[in-house]
């Protein structure tokens, strides 16, 4: 597990190649992005759980991406889709093609679909639909 977060930290976010290097001018930006990395390394764990298809997906996931992502892939928004269905989605947004001989979507993967959710959030914002903040 160590070695995926320093590996999604290197390759996933590009921490070395970071505009500073000063430990001052990066110690802002090390915390959100551990955050993030940390969540892309549970997320798979989080999926394939026998209570994922019970879970919801706003206890794991910003509400935001619940709702794009539900509204993405089945057509409608559901605030109450499960973890299982956001970790399958967010795999098909990376790349996963979902076939029965392959494996699933491993944090990589998830890592190349994560900005597709906050373009859309951003897309349906500027347009005038209010998502970010939703209860």
């Amino acid at each position: 597990m160590i070695e995926g977060y320093h590996k999604a930290q290197k390759t996933g976010w590009a921490i070395e190649q970071l505009p500073s290097t000063s430990a001052r001018a990066l110690q802002p930006m090390i915390g959100p992005l551990s955050a993030a990395g940390v969540t892309l390394l549970t997320l798979p764990a989080a999926g394939r759980d026998t209570r994922a298809a019970t879970r919801p997906a706003a206890a794991y996931v910003d509400r935001g991406y619940v709702a794009v992502l539900s509204a993405w892939r089945p057509g409608t928004a559901r605030p109450d889709w499960t973890v299982r269905e956001s970790y399958w989605a967010l795999g098909r947004l990376g790349g996963h093609q979902n076939r029965k001989s392959d494996r699933p979507p491993g944090w990589i993967v998830l890592w190349r679909g994560r900005m597709a959710p906050q373009h859309m959030l951003d897309g349906a914002e500027a347009v005038g639909v209010q998502v970010r903040g939703q209860t």
